[in-house]
């Protein structure tokens, strides 16, 4: 019963691609239409426990809207490299939609040194020489939240984090 179905498609080679080819197209037809949204809210009902709980963390926390901006070069940590990330860096902060960055130059890198507890951002501004870049990269890298997080273990690629304002607040998102 089902070996003939098949065979039909091994036996009307033609006719089976043609096939095919309608399908596909017809399915291409939606793509403009396709709209994947993964957000919790779209996700759980209003009236869910869940959802309320969810809706209580973003009114403590903020919202849970995030992208995240990959940044990779063999050579990221010199003077030249890291200027460009820090235009990089105030060109997302001034986007309109974007509530927040984070990145080297907003986050804290902490170390114990002697019997004090230095605290400070990792780049405050593009270093002036290299080996401003390459201490930048050793706290970078010392820091154990961001390794593997913000930084990939061998220092080469970067994530900068932007928290997006709510959507209510997207009036020229799109």
């Amino acid at each position: 019963m089902l070996n003939p179905i098949l065979m039909a498609g091994a036996r009307q080679k033609t006719l089976c691609l043609i096939f095919l080819l309608l399908v596909t197209w017809g399915a291409a037809l939606g793509l403009p239409r396709l709209n994947i949204d993964t957000g919790f809210h779209s996700l759980i009902p209003s009236d869910h426990p869940d959802r309320r709980a969810y809706d209580n963390i973003v009114k403590v926390f903020g919202s849970d809207k995030r992208c995240v901006v990959y940044v990779a070069d063999k050579a990221f940590w010199t003077p030249e490299k890291l200027d460009a990330f820090e235009r990089l860096h105030f060109a997302l902060s001034r986007l309109s939609f974007v509530k927040q960055v984070d990145d080297f130059f907003t986050l804290s890198s902490i170390r114990g040194s002697g019997d004090r507890l230095e605290a400070h951002t990792i780049l405050s501004f593009g270093p002036r020489d290299q080996a401003m870049a390459e201490a930048a990269m050793a706290d970078a890298l010392h820091h154990p939240l961001l390794k593997g997080n913000l930084i990939s273990e061998d220092g080469k690629s970067v994530a900068v984090i932007l928290s997006l304002l709510p959507e209510s607040d997207l009036t020229d998102f799109e």
